[in-house]
Order: C-alpha cells, then structure tokens, then sequence
C-alpha cells in the first residue's frame, strides 16, 4: 500500500511520463516529501505534525488518496 501511495502522489505532482514508474515516485517521494513526510521504513525523521505515507495509506483506499492529492493543502508547498 506504502507503493502505491507513492505512486499517487507521483500521479498527482509529475508529467505522466514518469506516472507508470513505481521507482522513479519512490525517488521523488524521498526528494521532494521526505523534509515533512515519513516515506520510508528506514526513514529516521520527518515533521511531527505530519503524517507518515504508511498511516496515510493504511486510513484511506486509493481514490480516496488520489482525490486528496488532487486538492490544494495550504500547509504543504505547491509542487
């Protein structure tokens, strides 16, 4: 589950050349989500107020995640 919400925040942030690429979400999520997000098993930091991609995925099913990227969150940076 932890790979596809990667995959979605991929789908939601990137051109879709690279939405098909698990690998390469997982390598953006770690650039671009990581400062404030959990994104990682081995991950050792991240803002406390700010979820983790496996409680995020763990709570809500894919279009769930997928509609929530989708929508403006003023608490995170425009990407």
């Amino acid at each position: 589950m932890l790979r596809q919400l990667i995959a979605l925040a991929v789908l939601a942030l990137i051109p879709q050349a690279y939405a098909a690429d698990p690998a390469q979400g997982e390598r953006l999520a770690k650039r671009w989500c990581a400062e404030c997000h959990v994104v990682a098993p081995d991950q050792t930091s991240a803002r406390v107020d700010a979820p983790s991609f496996a409680s995020i995925s763990a709570n809500r099913r894919v279009p769930e995640i997928s509609a929530f990227l989708r929508v403006d969150h003023p608490q995170m940076p425009d990407m």
